[in-house]
């Protein structure tokens, strides 16, 4: 059974944004690796180490991901699980300073690569394309987490399946508003940056789950992975539909958070009844849910996803043949699950109140 986060690890997650995936945030650049004992949490771009090779060879792996915020704090929180178990893996992390700091990562992953250090390598692709020509010379084993990327070299993509979670959740949301009386709810999206498989992948989820539903997508608006562009989204939309919107999906909670503000501030009649779906599972959301501004989330499984994913490389490293894509799953997250799901979070001491 995998041991719960330690306290410096959870320490370390309160500490960042909730920005959740997708969003932007200011963590820490550097891509040099400093030890640290077993247990511990390092910051951006130091080791997280699990101590000495107690048991099997010594395998040391670089894991380099999007951004610091609170959902890739919970992948690595899970990276950190793993190796606390395995004492004989030690994880280096990495994340640039923004989730648009697209070159500072490529460098990044060109580094790690171009190194003997590493005996595998867990990527998290701003850049899907450009990770991809970064790869193909690899020789060790890679994997993809969170976001995945086109490569003969990578093996696994370990993450959410993020289509068919948005999926389930677009028809749970538009049933939820025919059961108030509305035949065929309205919708719109409101999405990261166009081009951007994990956020693509959500949209497309959100369209196909509302239209099966019996819903219709009526408005989709790019963000530039932008908060303030989300917020300026919802506004847009609210003057172009004074009539109101049923449901309002956003394809991270950052932006949801965002659109819900600008709900709350505008106090329209019109909007007031619109419900709202974030996609990440940070505590602001649940905490929304809870306090009754927002009304449902798809939360991903960011502890697992990070697990899995130093599972996998491990792994195929020992020569065991690995799965093409492994789902570390998602909740969908309403008034009916919030208190369930925040004593999930509790439990992997992964929670803070509002």
């Amino acid at each position: 059974m995998r041991k719960r986060i330690t306290a410096i690890a959870l320490a370390a997650a309160v500490a960042v944004s909730l920005a959740g995936c997708g969003g932007t945030s200011s963590g820490g650049s550097s891509a040099d690796a400093g030890s640290v004992s077993k247990g511990s949490t390092a910051a951006s771009g130091s080791s997280v180490s699990s101590g000495s090779a107690a048991n099997g060879k010594t395998i040391r792996l670089s894991m380099i991901v999007k951004t610091n915020d609170e959902h890739f704090m919970r992948v690595k929180a899970g990276a950190d699980g793993y190796c606390e178990e395995h004492p004989n893996v030690s994880v280096d992390y990495m994340a640039p300073t923004s989730q648009t700091s697209y070159d500072e990562q490529n460098n990044a992953i060109e580094t790690a690569l171009s190194t003997d250090d590493y005996d595998g390598y867990v990527f998290a692709p701003i850049q899907a394309d450009s990770c991809a020509t970064l790869c193909q010379n690899a020789e060790k084993p890679i994997v993809a987490v969170d976001t995945d990327f086109q490569s003969d070299k990578k093996l696994s993509f370990i993450g959410t399946g993020n289509e068919n979670a948005t999926r389930e959740g677009a028809k749970a949301a538009v049933e939820k508003v025919k059961k108030s009386g509305v035949d065929k709810p309205t919708a719109a999206v409101i999405t990261g940056t166009q081009g951007d498989p994990t956020h693509d992948a959500r949209l497309k989820g959100y369209k196909e789950g509302v239209e099966e539903a019996g819903g219709e997508v009526v408005d989709v608006q790019y963000t530039d992975m932008s908060p303030d562009q989300a917020a300026l989204a919802m506004e847009g939309l609210m003057q172009k539909y004074p009539d109101g919107i049923d449901i309002v999906f956003s394809t991270a909670d950052v932006f949801a958070m965002a659109a819900s503000k600008v709900i709350s501030d505008a106090d329209s009649e019109a909007f007031n009844k619109t419900l709202q779906c974030g996609f990440d599972g940070t505590n602001a959301s649940t905490n929304a849910i809870k306090a009754g501004t927002m009304q449902m989330d798809i939360a991903q499984n960011g502890y697992d996803m990070g697990y899995k994913a130093v599972e996998a490389v491990v792994n195929a490293i020992n020569g065991e043949k690995i799965k093409e894509f492994i789902d570390s799953g998602y909740t969908i997250v309403d008034s009916d699950s919030v208190d369930d799901y925040i004593q999930k979070l509790k439990d992997m001491g992964s929670y803070q109140e509002s």
